[in-house]
């Protein structure tokens, strides 16, 4: 019942050059996306800037406007037409044919 097999276990090198190049190029893609992402935040960052400076330009023209508005009314109220003119003071008439003596 001895057979005399013998089991002998040697160390060995595993070759992970394949794992290392996937492993490279998932950085080197991640690299890539964030780059992507980043001119993409960048990009929609400029838009919403470039959006918001003209909102606040045309209320700052549209505020502007109103204001002349008011003052254009201001000035027509106090040039208007419609004010009750004051009666003019009533003088004696003057007679040119009187004789004198």
């Amino acid at each position: 019942a001895t057979r005399g097999d013998q089991i002998t276990v040697s160390g060995m090198t595993f070759d992970t050059s394949s794992v290392d190049k996937a492993q490279a190029a998932l950085e080197e893609m991640n690299a890539e996306e964030a780059a992507n992402k980043k001119t993409m935040m960048m990009i929609a960052g400029g838009v919403i800037g470039t959006i918001l400076l003209g909102v606040i330009i045309f209320f700052i023209l549209k505020r502007r406007k109103k204001k002349e508005e008011e003052d254009e009314q201001l000035l027509d109220t106090l040039i208007d037409d419609t004010i009750i003119p004051k009666e003019p003071d009533a003088f004696d008439p003057i007679e040119f044919e009187t004789k004198t003596q």
